[in-house]
């Protein structure tokens, strides 16, 4: 989708649903639009580039991991298999198409599995 980007706020409001910048000019206006200076076209990831998502993210939360911990994930092979928890969801064209939403999943994973072979759950 097109998302008009001024600067990050609007990110967040409605202006990032439309597809073109016609359709932005149709439906806000030609005295709007003409304040935005940019036009971001944001196309889909691919399964591809969404695995080295995933990857970059198990890295990067794992490595936050105390020692004890990262000791249990190596032993039970979590991110091998996290991994391809993700890779099956992806693979069979599972959403994520908000990156921060992926993240947070592969967070909470992590502490999900470490919890389950601690024990605690």
């Amino acid at each position: 989708a097109a998302c008009l980007q001024p600067c990050e706020p609007f990110q967040r409001r409605t202006l990032c649903k439309y597809q073109s910048r016609t359709e932005a000019e149709k439906q806000l206006g030609k005295p709007i639009l003409s304040r935005f200076s940019e036009v971001v076209i944001f196309e889909p990831l691919s399964a591809e580039s969404k695995m080295r998502i995933v990857d970059n993210a198990l890295e990067t939360y794992i490595s936050q991991l105390s020692k004890a911990d990262r000791k249990i994930m190596e032993e039970k092979n979590g991110t091998k298999s996290i991994r391809a928890e993700f890779e099956n969801v992806i693979k069979r064209g599972g959403g994520y198409g908000n990156i921060r939403m992926l993240k947070n999943d592969i967070e909470n994973a992590i502490n999900y599995k470490m919890l389950e072979w601690k024990g605690i759950l």
